[in-house]
C-alpha cells in the first residue's frame, strides 16, 4: 500500500511505495507541485521505467576486465552524449580518473565485493570532503546498477564520515564591504571607465551583483527579478520564479518562494 504526504521543505506531493521485481526490492516514488493524483501518475511513470531496466539489464560489459577499463568505456557509451552539461561531464570524468587510479581500478568488476568499495571510501576520508565521497560513490552505484543490478556491491555499502580538516576562510570585513558596494554602485563615466572594453558591463550588472552578494541569491532568480518583486517599504525582497539556462523555461526557485530582508 502506497503512502502519500508532501514535503516540508519542497512543497510537494509524494506517493511512495515499496515494490518487488523479479525479486528485487527497491523503493518508488512520484512527486508533484501541484496535486497528489499528478504524483500517482508519475509513480506510475516511474515504476515502469524501474522494470524496464530490470528486465534490460545490459550484459554488454565483460566483467573480468578491470574496473579502471570498464568504468571510462560505460561513461562514453551510456552518458558522455547525454543531457549533461560540460561542467557536469568535466566533474563526472575526474571522479572517474581519481577511481580507475586506485587500488579498487585494478580489481575485475565482477570481483568486486562491497567491502572492497567500503574499505576504498574510508581510505578517502582524510583527503576527501563528504560531497566529493558522496560523488564517487554515486558514480560506482551507477556504474553496478548497470551492470550488476541483481549484486550491486555499493547498496551494502554507506557514506563514511570525512575527516578532512575545514580550511577557515576569512569573510570580508566592514571596511571592504564598504568598499567593495562604493565599487558595484559607481556609475558609469566614459571620460573615465571608457579605457576598458568590458568595463560598462562591469558597470550595469553592478548593483544586480550587490543583490546576490548580499541577500544569498542565485544568479537564475536574480535574472527573474522583477520591480513588483521588490517592496521597498519593508525592505523585502520575494524571490517567486528563476530562468533555467539550459531548458529556456521559467520556473519555481529551488525551495520555493521566499522573502529575503532587503535590508541587510
Amino acid at each position: 500500500m502506497g503512502k502519500i504526504y508532501k514535503e516540508e521543505s519542497t512543497g510537494k506531493y509524494v506517493y511512495k511505495t515499496a515494490e518487488e521485481y523479479k525479486g528485487i526490492k527497491c523503493t518508488c516514488k512520484g512527486s508533484s507541485r501541484t496535486c497528489k493524483s499528478e504524483a500517482k501518475e508519475n509513480w506510475k511513470k516511474n515504476l515502469e521505467a524501474r522494470k524496464k531496466k530490470i528486465d534490460n539489464v545490459d550484459s554488454s560489459c565483460d566483467l573480468s576486465v578491470p574496473l579502471k577499463k570498464a568504468l571510462p568505456a560505460w561513461y562514453e557509451l551510456y552518458h558522455e552524449h547525454s543531457w549533461r552539461t560540460e561542467r557536469t561531464k568535466h566533474t563526472d570524468h575526474d571522479t572517474i580518473s581519481q577511481i580507475c587510479k586506485s587500488i579498487l581500478g585494478e580489481f575485475p568488476v565482477n570481483a568486486i565485493t562491497s567491502d572492497h568499495i567500503q574499505k576504498y571510501l574510508i581510505s578517502e576520508t582524510s583527503t576527501l570532503s563528504k560531497s566529493s565521497l558522496k560523488k564517487r560513490r554515486n558514480m560506482l552505484n551507477m556504474f553496478f546498477s548497470q551492470y550488476r543490478l541483481n549484486d550491486n556491491p555499493v547498496k551494502r555499502t554507506e557514506l563514511p564520515t570525512s575527516i578532512i580538516s575545514k580550511e577557515t576562510i576569512d569573510a570580508y570585513n566592514d571596511e571592504e564591504i564598504a568598499r567593495l558596494t562604493e565599487v558595484l554602485s559607481a556609475v558609469y563615466n566614459p571620460a573615465i571607465h571608457a579605457n576598458s572594453e568590458h568595463s560598462l558591463r562591469g558597470f550595469i550588472y553592478g548593483n544586480a551583483l550587490i543583490v546576490c552578494l548580499f541577500q544569498y541569491l542565485r544568479y537564475s532568480e536574480l535574472t527573474e527579478l522583477r520591480v513588483k518583486d521588490i517592496n521597498f517599504d519593508e525592505g523585502l525582497i520575494y524571490v517567486s520564479r528563476q530562468y533555467d539556462e539550459y531548458t529556456g523555461e521559467i520556473k519555481l526557485p529551488k525551495y520555493n518562494m521566499r522573502i529575503v530582508n532587503g535590508d541587510r
